[in-house]
């Protein structure tokens, strides 16, 4: 029987759903008493779908990937941010505290509380031409300065030796938050490796203490001047 060309009445037939590049089987079609459950597309409104299709695909693509994108830039801008940490050089600030008593307990620690102390470029001493911090009224008064340095480390694993330097008429001890880590009982001017302490290193803040001496409580001058070297992978 053959199909009129003015179709009466549609109803959707979910059990037929084919993909063909001529015809879509989704709809049944009654004429009198029997059903035809052919549709016929036109290949146009199927490329319509198709595109529609790939549209939305290359949409969710995008969304998805504005997250990642924004990751990965945020790994960047850290990535650039973490530097070696700055050498401690001469003429930098430290604080420092007069040795005409000791300085309250963890002096050497991070998190000390040492706005009391003194501000003052290295060298410190008198009687000669390096010191930047005068102490002239050390003689005959106190043998020994405490000094402290603040620094900072990204990423203590790319740290792999440390060098002091110690320009010094006297003894020292040097700690590194809050740790021994070399001593001297004798002048020097020398550079010491102090690499198997890396470990140490926090990240974040650090702190280099060392308490330096006179030879004499009554020597016509003092020289103390501390450096600092990193050396990374």
């Amino acid at each position: 029987m053959k199909i009129d060309n003015q179709i009466k009445k549609y109803r959707y037939n979910n059990n037929m759903l084919f993909h063909d590049f001529k015809y879509i089987h989704s709809l049944s079609i009654e004429n009198g008493n029997r059903s035809y459950g052919i549709f016929n597309a036109s290949l146009n409104s199927f490329f319509s779908f198709i595109l529609a299709v790939f549209m939305l695909g290359i949409f969710i693509q995008t969304v998805q990937a504005k997250p990642s994108d924004n990751h990965g830039n945020a790994e960047s801008k850290v990535a650039k941010s973490k530097k070696k940490p700055e050498d401690i050089r001469e003429g930098d600030e430290w604080k420092f505290f007069k040795g005409d008593k000791k300085p309250k307990f963890k002096w050497n620690h991070v998190g000390y509380d040492d706005s009391k102390w003194l501000k003052g470029q290295s060298g410190f001493g008198y009687g000669n031409s390096k010191s930047k911090t005068k102490l002239n009224d050390m003689k005959d008064k106190y043998d020994s300065i405490y000094v402290r340095h603040e620094f900072t480390v990204d990423d203590p694993d790319k740290i792999k030796g440390m060098i002091l330097t110690i320009d010094s008429d006297g003894a020292f001890i040097a700690y590194l938050n809050g740790i021994e880590v070399i001593r001297s009982k004798i002048k020097m001017f020398e550079e010491l490796d102090i690499s198997g302490f890396t470990h140490e290193l926090f990240p974040g803040t650090n702190v280099l203490g060392i308490e330096g001496f006179n030879n004499r409580i009554d020597s016509e001058d003092f020289t103390f001047i501390p450096l600092l070297k990193f050396i990374e992978e």
